[in-house]
């Protein structure tokens, strides 16, 4: 059953798999949690001579059987088939390419059968650069039933967020086949992205960077990323400077995002700073410290923007919303307070309310875009 933490913690992994590749399981085991689905997978798919699945991680899935489809039977999979036949299309829903009667005649159904009563699958998959492919792809057995149009479009969001962490763990270490990508590769990704070292520095910035400051949008200089209000500029720099902060630790933590009105007053900027693990950037060879991934809006949600700075919370409604966005339940935060499981839903409601939020991941998702929380 998904609850909002649980929905919140599978975004934050989404993110960090961005920069460190180990958690791709975690993300697998969140996702058949969040989606009631029994089995999943993330997969890069390379079509440029033979077609090959170079990276292929998985959960709930019998070791002997992916074998004998990475070998053998990946080239029958429809699903396969279709991705490669069909690069751009986002979401796969393997009941909209064959049915029931056709699996039943099918060479790889009858082959899958031998190793599970898997019968259902939904795909996500975004394509990384020519001929190459990345994606998950979650499953369900007969007995479980197929994928509703809601499950579907709740996919669908979802995916969007981890086609962003997909193309931003490309630009930063590569994946799969891209695993040493050249500097030209960044610069035809269309995310802005900017690598800066731990004291803040600028140390590479790909094409689309590059447009957004010859277009004024943002200031880049080798002695750091700003933006043009002053009010923005403070957010980002508490932002970079937290990242920063965070790297320098054994892990890879959570990073944040905002959103920054450009100077011509008629578009957005969507930011998101997140901490690397300072492992050696093949492209460059440089291992930065904070990775600020930037992409133009042009329209932000009322309830985004332009409501949030004017509300006051109360301090213990910021440091409760302040736990959940480190992934802390409602019930965790209440232990760590000290304060009745009660107690802590009032704070809660009373800040869902001020801020006009319609959950609470949206609420957390406010206070830090407006700077009313830190993490």
């Amino acid at each position: 059953m998904m609850t909002d933490a649980l929905f919140w913690s599978l975004i934050e992994t989404i993110y960090a798999a961005a920069v460190d590749d180990r958690l791709w399981r975690t993300v697998l085991d969140l996702l058949i949690e969040v989606t009631d689905s029994q089995q999943a997978c993330f997969f890069v798919l390379d079509s440029h001579v033979r077609s090959k699945l170079t990276t292929f991680e998985y959960q709930n899935f019998d070791p002997d059987g992916i074998k004998e489809y990475l070998n053998e039977m990946a080239a029958h999979d429809p699903n396969v088939q279709h991705l490669i036949a069909h690069p751009r299309q986002k979401i796969l829903h393997e009941g909209s390419i064959i049915t029931e009667a056709e699996k039943d005649r099918h060479i790889y159904y009858d082959w899958q059968s031998r190793w599970s009563d898997v019968r259902h699958r939904v795909v996500g998959s975004t394509s990384l650069m020519p001929k190459v492919q990345a994606g998950v792809a979650l499953h369900r057995t007969r007995r479980r039933g197929d994928f509703s149009s809601t499950q579907i479009e709740q996919f669908r969001l979802i995916f969007g967020h981890v086609s962003r962490a997909l193309e931003i763990g490309l630009c930063l270490c590569g994946i799969g086949p891209a695993q040493h990508a050249p500097s030209d590769i960044l610069d035809g990704n269309r995310t802005a992205i900017v690598l800066l070292d731990k004291s803040g520095a600028v140390i590479f910035r790909n094409e689309a960077a590059r447009e957004l400051a010859v277009g004024g949008a943002l200031v880049i200089a080798s002695a750091g990323l700003a933006l043009h209000r002053s009010s923005d500029n403070d957010q980002l720099q508490r932002l970079i400077s937290a990242a920063s902060s965070t790297s320098r630790k054994a892990g890879v933590g959570t990073g944040g995002t905002m959103l920054a009105l450009q100077p011509s007053g008629r578009r957005w900027l969507s930011l998101l700073i997140s901490p690397l693990s300072g492992r050696a950037f093949a492209p460059v060879h440089l291992r930065p410290a904070v990775c600020v991934a930037v992409a133009e809006v042009d329209k932000v949600d009322a309830t985004m923007v332009g409501r949030a700075p004017q509300v006051c919370l109360s301090s213990r409604e910021q440091e409760i919303l302040t736990w959940m966005a480190r992934g802390k339940t409602r019930k965790e935060v209440a232990i760590i307070l000290s304060l009745a499981d009660e107690t802590v839903k009032d704070y809660l409601a009373r800040a869902k309310q001020k801020l006009r939020a319609h959950n609470s991941p949206h609420a957390v998702a406010i206070a830090l875009t407006h700077g009313l929380i830190r993490l």
